[in-house]
């Protein structure tokens, strides 16, 4: 096992744009990207999914796998919707691993604002395990401003970027360079 030391904690509300930051950022930096989504999208593939209750189940077995190799990489983006620090749901990627595994850690968070967000929820086309048809507009727009009550994360450096437009990505390199320098 690598001695992981160093990653990039994109948070943000659904549908804020993380996986394109988190793209853009992983492929910038040469380091390696690990979506969640991919790792449920590939469950989803495998086994199926009918139901809210088989969807969460996946999506516990997927957060699993992905912390798993998340702890294998010593220079990763790290993307998924994640649950805040003392939340008790079944919803987003714990995050109390993080500190036990990373030395540095810079959270990058999307700040985008809900009603943005739910016009993306409901337009963008996923897998359909993800079931986000489940949700109407109002019920999405609710639950997003619920969420965007436990944002950023404050896990390590925090580094907000707007997305409800398309960010400056050679700004936030360089804001990334010196929160990683600082950190060392």
């Amino acid at each position: 096992m690598l001695a992981p030391s160093q990653c990039l904690v994109v948070t943000g509300l659904p549908a804020s744009g993380k996986s394109t930051v988190g793209a853009q950022l992983a492929a910038a930096l040469g380091w390696r990207l690990l979506d969640k989504d991919a790792y449920l999208e590939a469950l989803f593939d495998a086994r199926g999914c009918a139901t809210p209750d088989e969807r969460q189940q996946l999506s516990r077995e997927s957060d699993a796998q992905f912390i798993a190799d998340a702890r294998e990489e010593s220079r990763v983006v790290l993307v998924s919707h994640w649950r805040a620090r003392g939340e008790t749901g079944p919803s987003g990627t714990p995050i109390d691993w993080l500190g036990e595994t990373y030395r540095t850690i810079v959270e990058v968070h999307c700040r985008c604002d809900p009603t943005i967000a739910a016009t993306r929820f409901r337009q963008r086309v996923r897998h359909p395990g993800h079931q986000d048809e489940r949700r109407d507009h109002e019920a999405t727009l609710s639950w997003l401003r619920g969420c965007s009550q436990s944002m950023p994360l404050g896990i390590g450096s925090c580094l907000t970027v707007a997305t409800g437009s398309r960010p400056d990505l050679g700004a936030l390199l360089a804001r990334i360079d010196l929160a990683l320098e600082s950190a060392l």
